[in-house]
């Protein structure tokens, strides 16, 4: 897993690296499909939120499928942003 630092945030995930950017195109694509479209991606957002030590509260929603869909798609927002940052 390659987690090395080249003038943008980013967090490894498996042989994935997610930045800000690929991030932002996750949530844009979450905004107009909605979250049961992308739960690849959520399962990958819900992984580098629990490795960064990121609120459990919104881990637990984004990955609980069984949450409403406003709440989800909040959460993952928000887990996005922080890990963008």
């Amino acid at each position: 897993m390659d987690t090395t630092y080249t003038g943008q945030h980013r967090v490894g995930v498996d042989d994935t690296t997610l930045d800000a950017r690929t991030l932002m195109q996750w949530g844009f694509k979450v905004d107009l499909d909605g979250i049961a479209a992308h739960e690849d991606e959520a399962e990958q957002v819900v992984a580098a939120a629990r490795r960064a030590g990121l609120s459990p509260v919104l881990v637990g929603v984004l990955a609980d499928r069984t949450e409403p869909v406003p709440a989800r798609t909040r959460s993952f927002g928000r887990l996005a942003m922080a890990l963008g940052v």
